[in-house]
């Protein structure tokens, strides 16, 4: 009622973006409380932030530990994205450790074959890498085109890692010392670097993917993505107020009208 429509017309809609493949390190490690509340709940929080920042680019989600999936394919659905993101929890990957290479080949394979939008794939990680050589993946990343800017997410001093046993325990290695996790840098910039991406340490409060996209990302070229025709329903409530001024304008006219009278019966 307030804004009524009938009548459309088919408009050509473009949309111009690129390709961001977000690769999520679901591992134990990422439970860790030296970025608070965990590192994950952090890094979740963060792409959260990034998706208000997005205009048409295709967005999808990897993550990994010991394995990889494609949890959320590239979409323009950001809604759809959010709710993909709110159910990624560490263990959602049951083998445990973290294959950062796996996982970077996941998110290759998410992009289409045919090149059509610059691609990015953004890393979240603590940096440690249990299986793999992802600097391995380097020629291939660079001959498709792919940029990798990856966000180190922990502290260099490191912290215990949780038990995640509900008993407020610290989980242990086969020799019984309990495991500490720290932020591993180098492998993470040499995978930003080659790649023409860029590398950032993650604060506390700030996982540093709004600074990457604000600095670098927006800044990278749109290409015109799926071209479509959408049905736009004419606005038509121009008319109704029309209708109503000139019945307004008429009641005025009549209302003058009886008061002359009137005064000139008197």
């Amino acid at each position: 009622l307030a804004r009524p429509q009938w009548g459309f017309r088919w408009e050509e809609v473009r949309r111009k973006g690129l390709d961001l493949v977000v690769a999520l390190d679901t591992s134990r490690s990422m439970m860790a409380s030296d970025i608070k509340p965990t590192r994950l709940q952090q890094a979740k929080w963060g792409i959260r932030d990034l998706l208000r920042n997005l205009r048409g680019d295709r967005v999808g989600l990897v993550p990994f530990a010991g394995s990889s999936i494609l949890q959320c394919p590239l979409t323009i659905d950001y809604a759809a994205f959010a709710m993909t993101l709110d159910d990624v929890y560490s263990g959602i990957i049951p083998k445990g450790g973290t294959a950062l290479e796996q996982a970077l080949r996941t998110a290759i394979a998410a992009f289409p074959a045919d090149r059509t939008a610059d691609r990015v794939i953004l890393l979240i990680t603590d940096g440690e890498d249990h299986e793999g050589d992802p600097l391995a993946l380097l020629p291939e990343l660079k001959d498709k085109g792919i940029r990798v800017y990856t966000i180190g997410i922990g502290t260099l001093e490191g912290e215990m890692v949780p038990a995640g046993d509900n008993q407020g325990g610290y989980f242990k290695d086969r020799q019984g010392q309990i495991v500490k996790t720290a932020l591993k840098e180098d492998m993470l910039q040499k995978l930003a670097l080659g790649t023409g991406g860029t590398y950032v340490r993650s604060a506390p409060g700030d996982t540093g993917l709004e600074r990457v996209f604000n600095e670098s990302i927006a800044n990278l070229k749109r290409s015109e993505q799926e071209n479509r025709t959408a049905k736009i329903y004419e606005e038509r409530f121009v008319w109704p107020i029309a209708a109503a001024l000139l019945l307004l304008a008429w009641e005025a006219l009549l209302g003058d009208r009886r008061k002359n009278h009137a005064e000139a019966g008197a």
